[in-house]
């Protein structure tokens, strides 16, 4: 037993053995902590004692959480139609008779610290059915409908000639990012969630409130359905990957300079961003692919002169929740550093204790409100 509880690299409790089987239950703490054992042990190939271990879900264990005690919570915000909990999920689901009460919990609920750790976005209204056949079309003329063919990529137009890829990505809140696409010589870029229901947030404030860079209001729209994540990425991602690498206990900055880790690290990909938290000992190298950034830990943990640098996945600056009112950034231009004004909020996201700039994950999907409200239990 002692064996496998050092297999586990997480914090687990209890542990639950059948005599008569051979198999083990083990009960986290954290539904994260879960999906990240399951994620790295499906990758890996879980051995003991030189035995591949089979890796499975067990039954959930109970939940406190209850339709009644959502719809007691949320009820003071509007007029709830229907409220449903999908357990095997872990996502809620709660359908409200306004868009517009949708529309104050969506923007409410993150900021309540009761509601810390889960997400809140908006989802599909269960109403809005259309046929397959009507469904292309319908999509063309109603961009919202998006989120119904689980679109993950958001077309931006009119962007400014003199705007950077950094630019864009210090402008874009809401979700994890898959890829960013910039096409500067045509002035659009294609931006790929991981999660569809971010892509479809993302739109809807874009559009709605606005999404200024560099003084021009950017056209949002839909790019073409970029489908389902592989199973690989999927799972990858669980584990906390992201587009952003991570680059602890530099001692010397001077040889690991803003140019030597883009000759680096610019081997498995294009990078948007190079910046550094000395104060801390640590950089980051943010992708505009999160396959690349993937490719990257890979590679460069295996090279002697970052033997003793701790390289991980970093959160994604994109991920942080959208600015109240209109969205944008200045998109001025970096200094000689990397510590000029538009890389002052992209910094921020380093600003952290370096034990917590690994992703932290969670084990959910989306719970939706009428009008498309979402959040995880």
């Amino acid at each position: 037993m002692s064996s496998l509880i050092s297999c586990t690299l997480a914090r687990s409790s209890p542990f639950a053995r059948s005599p008569n089987r051979r198999s083990v239950f083990l009960s986290f703490l954290d539904a994260s902590m879960s999906a990240a054992f399951f994620a790295d042990a499906a990758l890996r190939k879980l051995t003991l004692r030189n035995h591949q271990l089979k890796v499975g879900w067990g039954k959930p264990s109970p939940e406190a959480m209850t339709e009644e005690a959502l719809r007691d919570e949320l009820n003071k915000l509007g007029l709830i139609d229907q409220v449903k909990i999908v357990r095997d999920k872990n996502t809620g689901f709660i359908h409200f008779l306004s868009i517009s009460v949708t529309t104050k919990v969506v923007n409410t609920l993150p900021t309540d610290p009761a509601w810390a750790g889960k997400r809140v976005n908006y989802g599909k209204d269960r109403c809005a059915y259309v046929p397959k056949s009507q469904q292309a079309a319908a999509q063309s003329r109603v961009p919202g409908l998006g989120i119904a063919t689980g679109n993950r990529t958001v077309y931006l137009g009119n962007i400014h000639p003199e705007t950077t890829t950094e630019d864009l990505c210090n402008a874009i809140r809401g979700g994890v990012l898959q890829s960013v696409r910039y096409m500067a010589d045509k002035h659009i870029a294609f931006i790929t969630f991981i999660d569809p229901a971010a892509a479809f947030t993302f739109f809807q404030v874009s559009s709605y409130h606005g999404l200024t860079l560099n003084n021009r209001r950017l056209k949002a729209g839909w790019g073409k359905n970029s489908g389902p994540l592989a199973p690989t990425l999927a799972l990858a991602v669980h584990a906390g990957a992201t587009r952003n690498v991570y680059i602890g206990n530099v001692e010397d900055f001077e040889v690991f300079s803003e140019e030597r880790l883009k000759a680096d690290f610019g081997e498995f990909g294009d990078i948007e961003l190079v910046n550094f938290l000395k104060e801390k000992n640590c950089a980051f190298v943010n992708f505009t692919n999160i396959s690349n950034a993937i490719k990257a830990i890979d590679a460069i943990k295996n090279r002697s002169e970052y033997a003793n640098l701790r390289i991980a996945h970093g959160k994604d600056r994109c991920a942080n929740p959208p600015r109240s009112g209109p969205q944008g950034a200045s998109g001025g231009r970096r200094n000689a550093s990397g510590n000029g004004a538009t890389s002052a909020e992209p910094a921020a996201q380093a600003e952290m204790e370096a034990d917590d700039v690994e992703v932290k994950h969670e084990q959910h999907e989306e719970m939706v409100v009428e009008g498309g409200v979402t959040a995880s239990l």
